[in-house]
C-alpha cells in the first residue's frame, strides 16, 4: 500500500513539474524551455498556421534572451531556435518547398549566390515524409555556426554558416517575412 502511494504521488510531481514546463495552446503542448546543442532557449513565442478553417502547425521561436526585435539573433551570431510541430496532415510538402524558396528570395533580396547547395538541402528535408504530430526543429549554434535539423528528437541534417542563419531564420523574421501574423506571434507581439 505505501508503494502504491508513493508510486501516485511521484507521478503526480512529476506530471506538475512536466506541465510547469509546458505552455498548452489548441490542445497542444508547447515546451517553455529547451536545451539545443548545449544552449539553454526560452520560448520567445509561438503562432498558429491556418489556412481557410483548418489549423496546420504550430511555429514557437526560442532564445536564449526574449526579444520583439529579430536583429537581435538576425544579425548577431546568437543561439536560435525554430519549432514547427504539424498538427495537420494537410501540410503539404511542395508548399513548405515553395514557401523556402521564395522566403530565401525575399530574405536575401534576390541575392542567394553561394547559399544555392544549402538550400538545396533544406528543401529536400521538408520534402521528406511527415505526418500529425512529427515535430522539426532547426536550431543554430554560434559556436558551431551551425543550423542543425532534427525531425521528432533525431538529426535528419545540418547546414554550416552564419550567413545561411540569417538567409533562413530571415524567411520568417527578416523585412518581408513570409508571414506578418506568424511573424508577430513568435516574436511575443501578438498573442495566440
Amino acid at each position: 500500500m505505501k508503494k502504491r502511494i508513493f508510486l501516485l504521488l511521484f507521478s503526480s510531481l512529476s506530471l506538475m513539474s512536466y506541465s510547469q514546463n509546458m505552455q498548452v495552446a489548441e490542445n497542444i503542448s508547447i515546451p517553455t524551455k529547451i536545451v539545443s546543442q548545449g544552449d539553454n532557449l526560452d520560448l520567445n513565442g509561438y503562432a498558429l498556421r491556418e489556412a481557410k478553417f483548418y489549423k496546420l502547425y504550430f511555429c514557437s521561436l526560442y532564445l536564449s534572451e526574449k526579444s520583439t526585435d529579430p536583429k537581435v539573433f538576425l544579425d548577431q551570431n546568437k543561439p536560435v531556435a525554430l519549432r514547427f510541430h504539424i498538427i495537420s496532415s494537410l501540410v503539404q510538402r511542395s508548399r513548405w518547398e515553395n514557401t523556402i524558396t521564395q522566403g530565401f528570395q525575399n530574405s536575401t533580396g534576390g541575392n542567394i549566390t553561394g547559399l544555392e547547395s544549402r538550400i538545396e538541402l533544406i528543401k529536400n528535408i521538408v520534402k521528406s515524409e511527415y505526418k500529425d504530430d512529427d515535430i522539426f526543429l532547426f536550431s543554430y549554434s554560434p559556436v558551431k555556426k551551425t543550423t542543425i535539423i532534427y525531425l521528432n528528437d533525431i538529426q535528419v541534417g545540418s547546414v554550416e554558416g552564419e550567413d545561411f542563419k540569417k538567409a533562413f531564420f530571415g524567411i520568417y523574421f527578416g523585412e518581408k517575412p513570409w508571414n506578418q501574423v506568424i511573424k508577430d506571434g513568435m516574436l511575443g507581439i501578438k498573442k495566440f
